[in-house]
């Protein structure tokens, strides 16, 4: 018997409803091209299935609220409930017509990214927070760098506080457990260069200076605006005066220490310090092979004898006699050969005055 063709006549309606059908039993491939037109879906049911779904639509094309699975868009301002990713195949570009960026937390304004006259501008926004740059280095965090807001911006290369350091160099304080460096690297035939100024105009930028001639390979020292000292590739010392060396009083007494690094250039008063009687020169404290050292020993109105010890050296191994006469000085001065003081120079018999 032949099957006759189920049309829309055949059936009557509402008799097929969803609970006849299998899941996912009726899909594209069994409807004709066409043949589920505007005339066969009811008016309004399309419109009330959706209002029921998202109540936030108000006329076609309008949203008041989209929710999407946890993530919400209403009017300017996506929210979720945990993490949020934006994952894209090209480039993510942030257009901001006011030329600034926030970073918020919990409704504080923690950070900005700001266009200040075509300057880029990284501004921490609360009170005395840090600006911190931490790195990874093989699978740990590393502080690489810290801006101290707290102290005016002090910087910080490994430590979190430059302000703990001596109040003359807190500006960058540079710090490590070990061996800890900073290098300035120029061209062959250029000048490496530490300027120290007081002012921007002229001179005034650099007053002071410690440079490096690489095409001479020269360490230059600059003040008052002008070189005052240059050591050559060969380690000679060129100095734009001669060289001054400070004066240090020793204390007079029966027998009187010498510091030879503190005191290269010293002075002793006898009678002075409580102290009346005749001396002895001790042996010179730290000394280094090569060093000079001079000494002026003034008499009062009583003159004193003055004796040396063994480690000073004159010429056919006797010691000088002392001038005798009243408010007279002696001047000596000596050589470190490594192993006893060797005098090269002798002045006596100078008034003081």
């Amino acid at each position: 018997m032949a099957l006759t063709k189920i049309n829309t006549n055949l059936i009557a309606n509402n008799t097929i409803a969803l609970t006849n059908i299998a899941d996912n039993a009726i899909d594209a491939t069994k409807i004709a091209n066409n043949q589920i037109l505007a005339r066969h879906i009811a008016a309004g049911s399309i419109s009330d299935q959706l209002a029921a779904a998202q109540p936030t639509i108000t006329s076609l094309g309008t949203l008041t609220t989209l929710t999407v699975d946890d993530i919400t868009i209403n009017s300017s301002t996506i929210s979720d409930g945990g993490d949020l990713t934006l994952d894209v195949a090209a480039s993510i570009t942030l257009d901001s017509d006011s030329g600034v960026i926030d970073f918020d937390d919990g409704g504080t304004n923690i950070g900005r990214f700001e266009n200040a006259s075509s300057d880029f501008k990284m501004e921490s926004r609360v009170q005395d927070k840090d600006i911190v740059f931490v790195g990874n280095d093989g699978g740990t965090g590393v502080e690489a760098l810290r801006i101290d807001m707290s102290e005016g911006g002090k910087v910080g290369i490994g430590t979190a506080t430059p302000a703990s350091y001596n109040s003359a160099g807190q500006q960058l304080v540079v710090v490590d457990s070990g061996n800890t460096g900073i290098s300035i690297i120029g061209g062959t035939s250029s000048t490496s260069s530490v300027m120290f100024g007081d002012g921007t105009g002229g001179t005034a930028a650099y007053r002071g200076a410690i440079k490096y001639d690489h095409s001479s390979d020269d360490m230059i020292f600059w003040g008052a605006a002008a070189e005052k000292m240059r050591i050559d590739s060969s380690g000679r010392v060129k100095v734009a005066k001669s060289a001054m060396i400070t004066e240090g009083a020793l204390t007079n007494a029966s027998t009187v220490d010498w510091d030879a690094d503190a005191y290269a250039n010293a002075t002793l008063a006898l009678n002075a310090n409580s102290y009346s009687g005749n001396v002895t020169i001790d042996e010179p404290d730290n000394p280094t092979a090569g060093q000079i050292i001079s000494i002026e020993i003034a008499q009062d109105g009583t003159p004193r004898t003055v004796a040396w010890h063994t480690s000073f050296e004159f010429a056919a191994s006797t010691g000088p006699t002392m001038t005798a006469t009243a408010n007279k000085t002696d001047i000596f001065s000596f050589r470190y050969n490594g192993s006893v003081w060797q005098e090269i120079g002798r002045v006596q018999n100078m008034a003081q005055t």
